[in-house]
């Protein structure tokens, strides 16, 4: 410390203190410059470094016709930032500031010729804050120097931070600027409705929307253009705004005829009345949004709306929409009303359970955990009775129910939907039926039924199939057709090449059980196809014919044994009539002539005689006619 103060006490007094700058300003080797050591320097540029020094305002000196550096501690962040100190300090004014010596330049000129000082209003500087660089904007000053002949020898520029009024523009515009963007973007109109008077000042998009020529309207021409119907609701609504203690905000919907088109125009007004100091009031301002594509859709929803609730009143599907926790119908339909005989009028606003209260109970527990948990649940085929013609007949009927939430997820209800399934049912039934008589006739005739997974191989058979093929369990395919007789596979291998093709298996085979024993069966089945007309799976049923083959073989025996007495006998026949001809032929042949002798003697008879009698006569002809 002692050092510092015999340092300084060697300089001259207008050098002493000056902080940081003032340290270097002494320890710098002013004798290589044009200006030579500091107690040979003029009064001018003394006195010019003690107020610079001393000062606290960022202060620079030009001095000289070299423009020769200085500066003091509170400039000291403006060339940090660049790097260039302690560069600066006793350098020319064009090595210090070479990058911008084009700019500073004429400014430094114009004062050193005598004009007046210039001012320049914020210009941004980079400066080191909390360890990075900023632009800090700053308004400065350059003002003239004079030496002791009156001539201008330096030029002292002084600056002064402008940081916070230039962020605050800043932050000004940048909020003008998202304000215009926001009523770009939602396509928003400003107004404000001095209520001294009552002129209404527009903005460019509710001028253009009007077809307006000015900015500025009486009240009475907007009016002028307002539907009938809102005239009284909108002029009291913003009448209620100005009353003090009241709510000063308003938020109305009205309708507007434009004047070129004619065409109706739905706005929306949020505003709000400014008071002045008094409390009285002096304007309305607000926003004006154009909701008639909102309108429009809206009417589009409610048409809608009427639409599907016709169409949900119609349906075949019983529909009711039950809300809160005392299940209050809020919409229902014919068939739900047809199905619990129940009308439109007794159901719809009302607790369900107050009107159909046997339903009370279990299922109302039901309904309350699908609308506290938001689970939804399904019933299925639950039988009820319904009159139809007079009489009381089963029906089914299948139940959805789905919790009803709202846009915030909230559940407010239930949805229940009722699809009447007793034709499917019923029908379902009939085939359960046909297939119990198809399963018991099987189990009577004793026949196998099996299905083959042609792609896979893979065989599924029923007790009766494995036991007619001598198994007591269900084995693989490959186990089912090693008992099948030898000389018999050429047979099934040809039946089910074919069955492929046509769609149809049969045929009858021999089967050799483990214990060597043959048995026959009959086997029949179906091929079907997938969409590639590939066959994919084979349902077939399997008979045990062995009884029926034994009987036919034994039966085959004798008739083989009778066809052969028969034939025997038919010989012996044939033989007995061969002879029985021969005989005949004799016998004829002799008989022949006695006869021949007879007529011929009868007829001499008849001649010799001439005339006989009638009965005579009679006796002739009866040997005639014998022989």
């Amino acid at each position: 410390m002692q050092a510092e103060k015999e340092i300084v006490s060697i300089f001259p007094s207008f050098l002493k203190g000056g902080g940081e700058m003032g340290t270097l300003i002494r320890e710098y080797d002013w004798s290589v410059t044009a200006l030579g050591k500091p107690e040979y320097w003029p009064q001018s540029l003394r006195t010019a470094l003690g107020i610079m020094l001393s000062s606290r305002f960022p202060m620079f000196l030009f001095w000289g016709a070299d423009h020769i550096c200085f500066y003091n501690d509170a400039f000291l962040p403006n060339l940090s930032a660049k790097g260039q100190h302690p560069f600066s300090l006793g350098r020319k004014g064009e090595e210090a500031w070479a990058e911008i010596w084009v700019e500073i330049k004429p400014c430094l000129d114009k004062v050193q010729k005598g004009n007046d000082a210039s001012w320049n209003d914020v210009q941004p500087v980079p400066v080191v804050r909390n360890r990075r660089i900023e632009d800090i904007y700053w308004t400065s000053s350059y003002s003239p120097v004079y030496d002791e002949s009156g001539k201008v020898a330096g030029v002292f520029v002084t600056c002064s931070e402008t940081n916070e009024k230039v962020n605050a523009q800043k932050q000004l515009e940048a909020n003008q600027h998202d304000l215009n963007l926001a009523l770009e973007i939602a396509e928003l109109g400003t107004y404000r409705l001095n209520l001294a008077t009552n002129f209404v000042t527009l903005s460019d998009r509710i001028k253009n929307w009007f077809g307006f020529s000015k900015h500025e309207i009486t009240l009475g021409r907007l009016k002028s253009l307002m539907h009938p119907n809102d005239l009284y609701r909108v002029a009291k609504a913003l009448n209620d705004t100005t009353k003090p203690g009241e709510i000063n905000q308003h938020d109305i919907q009205y309708t507007v005829i434009e004047p070129v088109s004619g065409n109706e125009r739905h706005l929306r007004s949020i505003g709000k009345t400014i008071f002045d100091d008094q409390g009285m009031p002096f304007s309305i301002e607000g926003i004006l949004q154009d909701i008639t594509p909102l309108v429009i859709a809206g009417r589009k929803i409610e048409q809608s709306e009427a639409r599907f609730r016709n169409l949900i009143r119609h349906a075949t599907v019983g529909v009711i929409v039950l809300l809160g926790p005392n299940m209050v119908v809020d919409m229902v339909n014919e068939f739900y009303c047809q199905v619990f005989a129940k009308s439109y009028k007794e159901l719809i606003g009302k607790p369900l359970f107050d009107v159909i209260p046997e339903m009370n109970g279990s299922y109302r527990k039901q309904l309350d955990r699908v609308r506290n948990t938001g689970i939804p649940m399904y019933i299925y085929e639950r039988p009820f009775f319904v009159l139809k013609d007079g009489d009381k007949k089963q029906a089914y009927i299948n139940l959805v129910h789905q919790p009803l939430k709202e846009k915030n997820d909230e559940i407010s209800g239930v949805v229940v939907l009722l699809h009447d399934v007793t034709e499917q049912v019923t029908s379902r039934q009939r085939v359960e039926y046909a297939e119990q008589r198809a399963r018991l006739t099987v189990d009577i005739a004793g026949l196998g039924v099996y299905e083959v997974n042609l792609k896979t191989d893979e065989i599924i058979p029923d007790a009766n199939f494995c036991k007619i093929y001598g198994f007591d369990h269900p084995m693989a395919r490959s186990e089912f057709l090693s008992v099948v007789y030898p000389e018999d596979v050429e047979i099934r291998n040809r039946a089910h090449a074919e069955s492929v093709i046509t769609g149809h298996l049969e045929y009858e085979g021999r089967l050799r059980w483990k214990d060597n024993s043959v048995h026959w069966v009959h086997v029949m089945g179906k091929v079907f196809y997938d969409e590639n007309k590939a066959a994919v799976k084979l349902l077939g049923v399997v008979q045990d014919i062995t009884e029926q083959k034994m009987v036919s073989e034994e039966l085959e025996k004798v008739v083989a044994t009778r066809t052969k007495d028969l034939a025997e006998a038919n010989q012996r026949l044939l033989q007995t009539n061969i002879e029985l001809n021969q005989f005949a032929y004799i016998a004829s042949h002799d008989l022949q002539e006695p006869l021949r002798k007879i007529t011929t003697y009868t007829g001499m008879l008849e001649s010799s005689l001439q005339k006989v009698g009638k009965e005579s006569s009679n006796y002739i002809d009866k040997i005639t006619n014998s022989s």
